[in-house]
C-alpha cells in the first residue's frame, strides 16, 4: 500500500510470518512526522533497511487503522497538491509528477455512457424529520413511490445535480447535509445518494415524470416503497431509506 499525505509518502507492507506492519519510507523525517502526528504507536526508526526505503518502522493493524482514520478526519482542503505546497513546494512538485503519469494507466472508455449510467439523488428531511417521497406519473417501471434522483449533465458536479433533480421533480428546495453511505444499484443506473434538508415552502413540480409527492415518517416511507413492484428497485431504494435512517 502507498500512501501520499501531507506529513510524507509511505509503503506499507506486511512481511512474511510476521503479524504486523512495516510502514517504510524514502525520507526519515516523513516517518519522524507520521508519529508525531498520526500513529503514536510507531516504533522506533530503524535505517538502512534497502535501497528503496532506507527507513522503516512497525505497528500493529490496529494502530495503523486508527491512524489512516485521523487522517481521514483531518482532511480539511479542496486541493491536496496545494496544501502540500503551502508547506513543502519541492514535495508538491514531485508529487504533482506522480499525479501526472496516473494518467497512462487509465483505459479508453465512454465518457458520455459513463455519466448516463451515474445517478444522484437526495434523502429530503422536512422540519418534521419527515422523508420526501415522489410518486412517478404512471408509476413508470413499477415504481410506485421513490426518491427523487436523475444523472449529472456534462461538467455539473454530484451536489447541483442532486439538488436540480430535487427541486425539478418534488418542488422542493433543499441544501445537502450529509451523505448517504454506499452506492445502490439500479435496473440501468449506478446511485449515489445525499441527505439533505428541506429550505423552503414547495414550488411546483417541474418534471412530467412525476405526478404527486408525500412527505411520511420513516415507517411510512418503508411500507410505500414495498407497494413498487419493481422488485430490484424496491430492494435498492429500502436499502438506502434504512442507510439513510443509519446516518441521520
Amino acid at each position: 500500500m502507498w500512501i501520499f499525505s501531507k506529513v510524507g509518502f509511505f509503503s506499507v507492507v506486511q512481511k512474511p510470518g510476521q503479524s504486523y506492519l512495516t510502514v517504510r519510507s524514502r525520507v526519515r523525517e516523513d516517518l519522524e512526522n507520521l508519529r508525531a502526528t498520526y500513529m503514536p504507536g510507531l516504533s522506533v526508526i530503524m535505517a538502512g533497511g534497502g535501497k528503496d526505503y532506507p527507513y522503516r518502522a512497525l505497528i500493529s493493524h490496529n494502530q495503523f487503522a486508527k491512524g489512516l482514520a485521523e487522517i481521514g478526519n483531518d482532511i480539511h482542503y479542496s486541493n491536496f497538491k496545494n496544501e502540500v505546497a503551502s508547506k513543502d513546494t519541492a514535495r508538491a512538485q514531485v508529487y504533482g509528477n506522480v499525479w501526472s503519469n496516473m494518467l497512462n494507466t487509465e483505459k479508453p472508455h465512454n465518457e458520455e455512457a459513463e455519466l448516463k449510467r451515474l445517478s444522484v439523488g437526495g434523502v429530503v428531511l422536512n422540519e418534521y424529520n419527515e422523508i420526501l417521497l415522489i410518486e412517478p406519473t404512471n408509476h413508470y417501471d413499477g415504481y410506485v413511490w421513490t426518491f427523487p434522483k436523475g444523472s449529472p449533465n456534462k461538467g455539473e458536479s454530484f451536489e447541483s445535480a442532486a439538488k436540480r433533480e430535487v427541486l425539478e421533480e418534488s418542488g422542493v428546495a433543499a441544501e445537502i447535509v450529509g451523505l448517504v453511505p454506499g452506492q445502490f444499484e439500479g435496473g440501468a443506473t449506478v446511485n449515489s445518494y445525499f441527505i439533505m434538508r428541506a429550505t423552503g415552502s414547495e414550488g411546483p413540480i417541474k418534471s412530467d415524470e412525476v405526478m404527486d409527492i408525500a412527505w411520511v415518517s420513516s415507517g411510512r416511507a418503508a411500507s410505500m416503497i414495498a407497494q413498487t413492484t419493481n422488485k430490484k428497485g424496491q430492494k435498492r431504494d429500502l436499502e438506502i431509506l434504512e442507510a439513510a435512517i443509519d446516518s441521520i
